[in-house]
């Protein structure tokens, strides 16, 4: 384990740092996600869980019933700027709740327009009212009125493009 520690991938850190025999917990460094996601192939979901971030937390839950692979990465991949992001090693791992927002919001915008694209039942099954009460946690209104606006704009786009098309 001091080999990890001196190296830079571990950090250990006293449950109760008031106390000098306080039990120590050892975590992952960001260079250490970093190196788990890609090259060892770990899922950037379950690096990510291991932050305990409630809005990430939140975000996961939303997507958790989407069971189509690669519909569920479209919503998962713009959160790997999180962890790949110069400002969050700058700040040697605390993610920038900026950053974090932004990520969300792509990764949201990226996988509804993934489902808007497959089947209407994908979209119907999604919006249930479970997911809807996580949307409010995550989003604000004025954000829930941007991506509406954005996906109306979208299909309007859509129907005016395939008019278009001579068949």
């Amino acid at each position: 384990m001091e080999s990890l520690i001196i190296q830079g991938y571990v950090e250990k850190q006293k449950i109760n740092p008031e106390y000098e025999r306080s039990k120590m917990v050892f975590r992952p460094t960001l260079m250490a996600k970093h190196l788990a996601w890609t090259t060892l192939g770990v899922n950037i979901e379950d690096i990510l869980k291991i932050e305990g971030d409630q809005d990430i937390f939140n975000y996961f839950e939303l997507i958790k019933d989407i069971s189509n692979p690669l519909h569920r990465q479209k919503f998962i991949d713009p959160l790997s700027s999180i962890i790949t992001s110069y400002g969050t090693w700058e700040s040697k791992g605390k993610i920038d709740p900026e950053l974090k927002k932004d990520s969300i919001k792509k990764g949201f915008h990226s996988g509804i327009t993934e489902l808007a694209q497959g089947s209407k039942n994908d979209v119907e099954r999604f919006f249930n009212q479970k997911n809807v009460e996580q949307l409010r946690k995550l989003f604000s209104t004025t954000e829930l009125r941007e991506f509406k606006n954005q996906f109306e704009i979208m299909g309007y786009n859509f129907i005016k493009t395939s008019k278009k098309i001579p068949v």
